[in-house]
């Protein structure tokens, strides 16, 4: 057996299973991995299934799964683009420094809670400047759903409440460490690298404006194909005149000096959400993956793009009150299970307040994640089947490949004009 494995060394492999099997004494027999990206609806990363097989020291035979993620492994700009925009140091960093601050205070209070209703975030085992490889959770009855299709409410619901956990840890952690030391403590302080912001102004051009000003130009020149304002000329160049300003908003996406700031999720869509699909599991158990555009944010960002890119327009006006509250009782029962009291932390109303102010950014959000998301699976493989076109397609020119999808595709049409729709009569025409 080589020494050396297309993902990991023999090295890393031994430390992984050490991890898993709390024992040294054991033999790597075999090492499987086998790419799993064609099914993924990640544009970051490659993706792996990993199974080691090991003989322990009584000589029986056991076998590891996991699940593993890496930056692109062809050479050409789709991997470039990876590096430059630094996901990986986000995510790595999340695994490495941040996740075990979030836990800090919650592992003995919460011993005796069913592990999985209580986490938010995979098991990691292993990370590197490129890879990262943590537990299978499709081997828990775990899984994603397709972007393409609106979520019922139990499931909002259970994505409501995993979210206000994973908030509250923010929160119960600075809290507990200004007790502790006498000293405010901010998480966004303590580790500032790992929270960029997604469009910073006071930064010369890169990889990330690029990215907003194709999605900006993309969104532009749909305008004329909506049907609301395709027979008013006059009007359609009123909207494409004022539509670069009104995606402005989204430099409102960074810590804020106006409300309580947590750590954020920042890319809240269906395909970055697995549910329990295993009837033997509690069915409101959910998961959290891909964490490379984390935030130090306040709550209401990463509930926002949630609700905006898995539900429609008429799913939200129903549902506003109820998602609200769903939230913030399970946010509320998390503070006071720790001894805190949430209306001096962050009450229901400041809560109201800024889910009205982030408003703006969150529409923007939706109706760029919507030119990629909700394509299907078919047109991004072959969009991306090269490698150098990801960049022309991300950071350049993707208007026309856009509006080729928005003529030919109903779902995508419905999606993407209801975002466009909802973002012109609120922050263009209003």
């Amino acid at each position: 057996m080589s020494d050396i494995f297309p993902l990991l060394s023999l090295d890393e492999v031994r430390f992984i299973v050490t991890d898993c099997a709390g024992t040294t004494d054991f033999e790597v027999l075999e090492v499987h991995e086998s790419s799993v990206s064609s099914v993924s609806g990640g544009f970051m990363s490659d993706y792996w299934r990993m199974k080691i097989l090991v003989r322990l020291e009584d000589g029986t035979e056991k076998s590891y799964k996991f699940f593993a993620k890496t930056v692109p492994r062809n050479a050409g700009e789709h991997r470039q683009f990876v590096l430059e925009v630094q996901c990986y140091v986000k995510e790595v960093g999340f695994y490495r420094k941040i996740l075990p601050l979030l836990l800090k205070h919650l592992e003995k209070l919460d011993s005796a809670r069913d592990t999985r209703d209580g986490r938010w975030a995979p098991r990691c085992f292993f990370t590197r400047d490129d890879i990262v490889v943590m537990e299978d959770l499709s081997e828990f009855g775990f899984e994603s759903i397709s972007s393409r299709e609106l979520l019922d409410w139990n499931k909002c619901a259970a994505v409501l409440k995993k979210m206000a956990i994973f908030h509250a840890a923010s929160i119960i952690f600075e809290e507990k460490e200004q007790m502790l030391t006498g000293k405010k403590c901010s998480i966004g302080d303590l580790h500032p690298q790992f929270f960029a912001p997604v469009l910073d102004k006071s930064m010369p051009d890169d990889e990330n404006k690029g990215w907003f000003k194709a999605g900006v130009r993309a969104s532009v020149a749909l305008v004329p194909y909506l049907p609301k304002y395709k027979h008013n000329p006059n009007l359609q160049q009123m909207i494409q005149e004022k539509m670069p300003g009104a995606f402005e908003s989204i430099a409102k996406y960074r810590t804020s000096d106006k409300f309580r700031n947590v750590v954020c999720h920042g890319d809240l869509w269906s395909s970055n959400i697995l549910f329990c699909q295993n009837k033997d599991t509690n069915p409101e158990t959910v998961y959290f993956v891909d964490y490379q555009n984390i935030l130090y944010v306040p709550p209401a960002m990463d509930i926002l793009i949630f609700i905006n890119t898995t539900n429609s327009k008429s799913f939200r006006e129903r549902y506003h009150q109820e998602i609200v509250n769903v939230y913030y009782e399970t946010f509320s029962s998390e503070l006071l299970n720790h001894g805190l009291s949430p209306d001096d932390i962050l009450s229901l109303e400041e809560l109201h307040n800024s889910l009205e102010y982030f408003g703006p950014p969150a529409r923007v959000i939706a109706a760029l994640y919507y030119q990629l998301i909700v394509m299907d699976s078919q047109t991004k493989k072959a969009l991306f089947s090269s490698p150098d076109y990801y960049s022309v397609f991300f950071l350049i020119d993707r208007s026309s490949d856009v509006r080729k999808c928005f003529e030919e595709d109903e779902i995508y049409r419905n999606r993407l004009e209801e975002a466009l729709n909802e973002l012109i009569e609120n922050d263009i025409l209003n």
